[in-house]
């Protein structure tokens, strides 16, 4: 537990330092370009990374279950994978040209071109985090992500003032994408083999169709209401939703980092090992993201005013429903089904989320507005998250009680409550907004603190105490 302990907070660093630099494109980006022009470069990301998504159908996922699961086959694993994706990216960017008329009736302006450009050059060799983290080197992950991230953020922004034109940060984006695959082309040079392992790779599809099945129908049901909005409002309204689905991404950082550091252990555990190691997770999860959630939510038009202007300030309430994904990415019901390979059951729970999602929308988005299609993926994924929960009870044959380790977790829900007086306490103090959200969000997170620390939470004080003997250098 020490050591994935180790590599889980070395990945959290690396990624919240990432986004703390990636955050700063659409901070300097809407004081950039106006509204509609953040809209026509949002409306281009909205397709690629919807095609993409689609087109990359989570085969780069793959290495990080068979590197460490069949660590004499590597080349045949990381070659299988190269090829799966060269072939996708083609026939997916084929089909996109084939269609490109369709496309362009919806769209504000015409970046087709780019768009195959740029989509096929992120996908190819976009494995190489993931190969990394098969092998468990979560510092080399540090690196590559970290100096990518920078280089990708300063260009874009360079780009942007130079130019103020939103096609010369597109081609920005694409010339990145072509350094980047000739970069990791040369660096695994050596790793690709000439030869095939068809029981490999007949394994590999047998783990990736059923998960890319469920991750393609969860990515649709994520960018369905910016598609929508896109299509049915136009490109204003489309960098106003944006803004508002700007989710904290703490949680996220943390559960993705230590699923990816765990799951290949998952992967070597006994079924009762796996699941104890899954709950602790979790509790790790709820720790950190129960109080983000309550300063967030109350800070909420402080932080939307301030990162992204004032004329943003309408996105607040659209901010506010999103947040409370971070509360359902705590309870992460995937890793325990993908552990044994169970990956159709995402299927099954993404297209519930999707019927969820596109029958509220049906219903009320032209009565409602901009509102309904945030509450309806939230309310989507609540329903997905619940049938794989009640799968994990059938598959580790336990029941509810035993699914998360809910007194721990009641635990600190109670701090978070005891705490929250720091934060409306300061309705009543005059001081200039941002520094007041600064000093009570500080205040509340120390109450939360100490609060924590005083019920005694095995998870939290591991976690506590790998972080500070990480900061004195130990």
């Amino acid at each position: 537990m020490a050591s994935l302990t180790k590599r889980t907070i070395i990945l959290i660093i690396c990624r919240a330092a990432n986004y703390g630099v990636m955050i700063l494109s659409p901070i300097f980006l809407v004081r950039i370009f106006d509204i509609h022009a953040y809209g026509q470069y949002r409306e281009f990301i909205l397709y690629a990374t919807l095609l993409s998504g689609l087109m990359d159908f989570t085969v780069t996922k793959n290495l990080i279950y068979f590197i460490p699961k069949y660590p004499d086959s590597e080349r045949e694993s990381v070659t299988h994978t190269t090829f799966l994706i060269l072939i996708a990216s083609l026939f997916g960017l084929i089909v996109v040209y084939l269609l490109k008329g369709l496309i362009l009736a919806r769209t504000s302006y015409d970046f087709i071109a780019p768009l195959i450009l740029y989509i096929f050059f992120f996908l190819n060799f976009e494995f190489f985090e993931n190969y990394w983290l098969g092998k468990k080197r979560t510092d080399y992950v540090l690196y590559f992500s970290s100096a990518r991230i920078a280089v990708r953020t300063a260009a874009i922004l360079a780009a942007a003032l130079i130019s103020r034109s939103v096609m010369a940060v597109i081609w920005t984006l694409i010339v990145l994408e072509i350094i980047k695959c000739l970069f990791v082309s040369i660096i695994l040079r050596k790793t690709f083999t000439k030869q095939l392992d068809r029981a490999l790779l007949k394994e590999q599809l047998r783990f990736i169709i059923p998960l890319g099945s469920a991750v393609t129908l969860s990515l649709i049901h994520y960018q369905l209401a910016n598609l929508v909005i896109s299509i049915k409002m136009g490109v204003e309204r489309l960098a106003l939703y944006h803004i508002g689905g700007q989710q904290i991404p703490i949680i996220n950082i943390v559960q993705s980092s230590a699923t990816d550091v765990l799951f290949p252990e998952m992967t070597q555990l006994a079924d009762a090992e796996r699941l104890n190691l899954w709950r602790r997770a979790n509790v790790v999860f709820c720790f950190i993201a129960f109080p983000v959630y309550a300063v967030f939510f109350y800070y909420a038009p402080t932080y939307i005013g301030t990162l992204f202007t004032k004329q943003y300030l309408t996105a607040v309430p659209l901010f506010r429903i999103y947040l409370a994904i971070i509360l359902l990415q705590c309870f992460d019901v995937g890793s325990p089904l993908r552990a044994i390979n169970q990956n159709k059951y995402f299927i099954f729970g993404n297209i519930l989320s999707l019927a969820v999602n596109i029958g509220m929308m049906l219903l009320f988005f032209q009565s409602v507005g901009l509102k309904i299609p945030a509450l309806s993926y939230v309310l989507g994924s609540l329903i997905g998250n619940m049938y794989c929960g009640n799968k994990i009870l059938q598959f580790y044959r336990i029941p509810l009680k035993q699914l998360f380790l809910w007194k721990k977790i009641a635990t600190v829900i109670l701090c978070v409550v005891i705490a929250l007086p720091a934060l409306v306490v300061s309705r009543w103090i005059n001081m200039q907004p941002v520094v007041k959200a600064v000093s009570f969000s500080l205040l509340y997170l120390a109450m939360y603190y100490f609060a924590v620390r005083r019920f005694k939470i095995d998870e939290v004080e591991l976690l506590i105490a790998k972080m500070l003997s990480r900061l004195r250098g130990r």
